[in-house]
């Protein structure tokens, strides 16, 4: 493209430089059959090179149309198949949900066995730190994708929510 360029501003120099020519014999009342040729050529030239200038041009712009069209679908494919992969993640996410709630439900009706088994003073306070623990641990086991309840590791009373039951129920928790 720089070439054509080039080649148009030396073709306008050449027609600049032919039209002074004619014009100087013309004034001086000599032949100008030779100039007007000359003027003649280097005006074709000039529109030659200014047409294939016009034509590289549009070719650029096609080239860069058609990359920007490229990257764009590359972009959109790249993005479904993200979405993809989020989507398929939904059965899995669904599937943990129940278990959660039903985990949720057993510990609830569980916590409360206890509490009416072991009478209500001794167990009273133990049914409440179940609770509360289990929502730090349910909330802990979310936190990457959530960035929310972070608990730094100093301030948690169990390392698992295992260490917790075998903490309030005074025994180990059968494999």
């Amino acid at each position: 493209m720089v070439r054509l360029t080039t080649d148009v501003a030396a073709s306008q120099r050449a027609v600049e430089q032919a039209r002074h020519i004619l014009g100087e014999l013309w004034v001086e009342g000599l032949d100008t059959a030779a100039a007007t040729e000359a003027l003649r050529q280097a005006e074709g030239q000039l529109r030659e090179d200014q047409e294939a200038l016009v034509v590289a041009q549009q070719k650029d712009d096609e080239a860069q149309r058609a990359l920007t069209d490229a990257h764009r679908q590359a972009t959109i494919e790249v993005e479904a198949a993200a979405c993809a992969r989020v989507l398929a993640l939904g059965p899995r996410f669904e599937e943990v949900s129940v278990l959660v709630r039903q985990l949720a439900v057993d510990t609830a009706r569980e916590t409360e066995a206890l509490r009416v088994a072991g009478g209500t003073e001794k167990y009273a306070f133990a049914v409440n730190e179940i609770r509360k623990q289990f929502g730090i641990f349910l909330r802990l086991s979310g936190h990457s994708f959530t960035n929310n309840a972070h608990v730094p590791q100093a301030f948690m009373k169990y390392n698992t929510w295992t260490a917790c039951l075998e903490a309030i129920c005074g025994m180990r928790a059968s494999a």
